[in-house]
């Protein structure tokens, strides 16, 4: 059986509130587990304090809830791993680090060699790194973002957040279903009212839910396209005004 304690003992990494999102819908935390062993990305594990084991994920299995990890290097690494009830665990895939924990690692074999069986995690923490301070407009500005959808809709979202790197859209009527991780959008239209107004094109990186009531809003992630020196300084003075406002 997975194990249930994820989310209960695991810190929330530094980071602002609104960057953290915990996923623990099964089938978005089994998706994220096989991309990690498709992609071979390096798991860092903290079986103890001050004892870091470089490992990764060898196979995911559903129907038993459980997870094969790579062997470790030496004695030390093992006792550790061993002796410890759950492990801390880390890794990063593209500009997203997942932190969860893992529980009551025990030896294994999986093809041909020694491995340790685990139950996976129930639970991740997915923590976007950004490359430069971002800022949320004030409630009653009412920024806007028109994009065409690949379903040839033009529709308009509120602009949540904005750095000189990307921007953060949240809709209510645009799901991930109309508007996919990963979209290539070539042209939007951001309208920050009497900041002014810029085309840029955006590529969804991110998406997470969050509810209101009984109220689904959707939240995405956005990178910019290549953004030339005059762009980046007017996107730059854009950030500077709302980060001033938000302190008026």
């Amino acid at each position: 059986m997975a194990s249930t304690a994820i989310g209960t003992s695991l810190p929330l990494p530094s980071a602002a509130n609104g960057d953290i999102e915990r996923i623990s819908d099964p089938g978005q935390v089994l998706e994220i587990l096989q991309d990690l062993v498709r992609k071979r990305i390096r798991l860092h594990l903290h079986p103890a304090q001050q004892c870091r084991v470089a490992s990764s994920f060898l196979f995911i299995d559903p129907s038993k809830g459980t997870c094969v990890l790579a062997w470790c290097r030496n004695g030390v690494e093992l006792e550790a791993i061993l002796n410890a009830s759950d492990m801390a665990a880390s890794a990063s895939m593209g500009d997203i680090t997942f932190q969860f924990r893992i529980a009551c690692a025990a030896v294994t074999r999986f093809d041909g060699g020694p491995a340790f069986l685990a139950p996976y995690p129930t639970g991740i923490y997915q923590v976007p790194r950004r490359r430069h301070f971002r800022v949320r407009p004030q409630e009653d500005k009412n920024f806007r973002c028109q994009l065409l959808l690949s379903d040839g809709q033009l529709v308009e979202m509120e602009v949540a957040d904005v750095s000189v790197s990307g921007v953060g859209l949240r809709s209510v009527r645009v799901g991930p279903d109309r508007l996919l991780v990963g979209t290539r959008i070539p042209q939007c239209q951001l309208d920050f009212g009497e900041l002014g107004a810029l085309n840029l094109a955006l590529q969804v990186v991110r998406h997470r839910k969050t509810w209101r009531g009984d109220e689904a809003h959707h939240h995405f992630g956005c990178h910019f396209g290549r953004v030339d020196v005059q762009t980046e300084k007017w996107l730059q003075r854009v950030v500077f005004a709302l980060e001033l406002a938000g302190r008026e």
